[in-house]
């Protein structure tokens, strides 16, 4: 399982804007947003590694 903090580290890499946009949202939102944030993260992985072998 990959931690937060290296999904939110990952985020700032490829989304600078992300943070700003954390900061409007809530502490509910957040979490909510974190979740989210792991599963595009893997998504990118995988597409990030199939990019890579072909």
């Amino acid at each position: 399982m990959i931690n937060n903090s290296t999904v939110e580290k990952e985020e700032s890499i490829q989304k600078p804007s992300s943070q700003d946009e954390e900061r409007k949202l809530t502490i509910k939102e957040k979490k909510s947003s974190l979740t989210a944030a792991s599963l595009a993260f893997d998504v990118d992985v995988d597409v990030d590694v199939g990019l890579t072998l072909s």
